[in-house]
């Protein structure tokens, strides 16, 4: 189960590395159904959103707000906080 939590490690990150196994051979469907979609899914539906390679939320600095994708890109990137969830 994925959560929200966030933990701290040692050294002071705070995001998430996971691995997942794909088979080259998997067809569309079998990609549609892996384990790897199933948790892109769910951190989607948690409201994260692709920037880049990573999985983000965005966070107002000032009043630690969620920001939607649409009021992230209205405000200055030095006001807005990202908290990652994953790589891809």
């Amino acid at each position: 189960m994925i959560t929200e939590q966030l933990t701290t490690n040692p050294a002071g990150s705070r995001d998430v590395d996971l691995g997942f196994h794909v088979e080259k051979t998997w067809n569309r469907d079998e990609l549609e159904n892996s384990g790897l979609a199933l948790a892109i899914k769910t951190l989607h539906e948690m409201s994260f959103e692709f920037l880049s390679f990573r999985l983000v939320k965005h966070f107002h600095t000032g009043t630690k707000q969620k920001l939607q994708e649409e009021e992230a890109k209205k405000t200055p990137s030095y006001e807005i906080f990202d908290r990652p969830a994953i790589s891809r």
